[in-house]
């Protein structure tokens, strides 16, 4: 399935595109909040949306390009500003407070929570070791 998507209009609504842009599949309007970020997961086939405390999770049918929320991820006290795969359906998603949350996109649950003193601004998965930013880069083994 070739899928592209883009937030516009103030990152109110949600675009699909098929056929890499070239054709409007839907689009979605979504929250008086909005979303910043876009976050693709390739093993669920699931749109993620950042920029709020809650994890809205859509998946994209595969004919019309409609996209319906399957559930929306809650957990976080505050804003998510990162995320990062960590393969086989599992996500970290990291908050402006400095909680980490491993996520089982599979099962649509938080597994673990990470504390750390300070607001993640950036999660990246290589290998087995975790690496992330907040006043500094930080990592660990996974």
């Amino acid at each position: 399935m070739a899928v592209s998507y883009t937030l516009n209009d103030n990152f109110k609504w949600l675009y699909i595109y098929e056929n890499k842009g070239k054709k409007l599949g839907s689009r979605l309007k979504l929250s008086h909040v909005g979303a910043q970020t876009i976050h693709y997961n390739k093993y669920t086939q699931t749109l993620l949306l950042l920029g709020m405390n809650e994890l809205p999770l859509y998946s994209i049918d595969k004919v019309s390009y409609d996209a319906s929320l399957l559930t929306t991820l809650k957990g976080h006290d505050t804003i998510i500003t990162s995320i990062a795969d960590l393969g086989e359906g599992l996500i970290i998603t990291g908050d402006d407070r400095g909680c980490m949350k491993v996520w089982d996109l599979k099962n649509m649950r938080c597994q673990q929570v990470i504390k750390v003193a300070n607001t993640i601004n950036k999660i990246e998965c290589i290998g087995n070791n975790l690496l992330y930013s907040d006043t500094r880069i930080n990592m660990m083994k996974i």
